[in-house]
């Protein structure tokens, strides 16, 4: 992503964010991270975004309408939107280079507790989005983040920490490589966007027991396009 942010640090910038906000929340209320407003880790991702990336290589929406970015982008298409898409709503966060043309979108949960529909839902929708309109939308990539944490197990786990370790990056990020969870957008998933996952648990007393939190983004990138080969000239 030239000539802006490196969307290689997007993911660490984001769980950054959402440790500040378990951090702020933990001081205001004593309690943890699950029971806050997830409007609060919008409002903190978007503070660290603000604070890392300097202000002429960025501009930065929060909520902004889903159809109004693709259009700003460049990727609007003809035809019935997708349904994935919910191209009436909003993202929660949109990234733009300092030109102000969207180039990342952000979608945030808390808590997630589940690899459900509530993950796969927002993960549509960013594949989808970056999809849009071929080979003219300026959408580069997209990210998934969301704060989740643990009990200490009775069974199966040595801790809480190896609980959402096993949960959400040993498990989890096979199953999202496999684009299996895509279900009929499997192949072109598959064939023009990569996918990684990023996790910090951290362990905290609770009581006598000893529990785990995490902040885990998953981050969608559009693979290049490679331009066709030139055709020989006819003489």
């Amino acid at each position: 992503m030239s000539k802006g942010f490196p969307s290689a640090k997007l993911s660490g910038w984001v769980l950054e964010g959402i440790e500040g906000a378990f951090t702020d929340w933990l001081e205001m209320s004593g309690e943890w991270l699950k029971t806050a407003p997830e409007y609060l880790l919008t409002v903190k991702v978007a503070q660290r975004l603000t604070a890392a990336i300097p202000t002429s290589k960025r501009t930065l929406l929060m909520e902004p309408h889903v159809a109004s970015t693709l259009a700003d982008a460049g990727g609007v298409q003809r035809g019935p939107k997708a349904t994935k898409l919910r191209s009436g709503g909003r993202y929660d966060i949109v990234l733009g280079h300092g030109s102000g043309v969207p180039r990342a979108v952000i979608e945030l949960k808390n808590p997630l507790w589940a690899r459900g529909a509530a993950a796969y839902s927002d993960l549509d929708r960013i594949c989808h989005s970056l999809l849009q309109g071929k080979a003219k939308t300026q959408l580069y990539t997209g990210l998934f983040a969301f704060y989740t944490s643990s009990a200490q197990p009775a069974a199966k786990d040595g801790s809480a920490k190896e609980r959402l370790q096993r949960k959400w990056v040993d498990e989890w990020l096979k199953e999202l490589q496999s684009w299996s969870w895509a279900g009929t957008h499997e192949n072109k998933y598959r064939r023009h966007l990569k996918i990684g996952l990023t996790a910090r648990i951290q362990e905290r007393a609770f009581g006598a027991e000893t529990h785990a939190w995490a902040a885990i983004c998953v981050q969608i990138t559009r693979k290049p396009r490679h331009k066709a080969a030139a055709q020989p000239i006819k003489t």
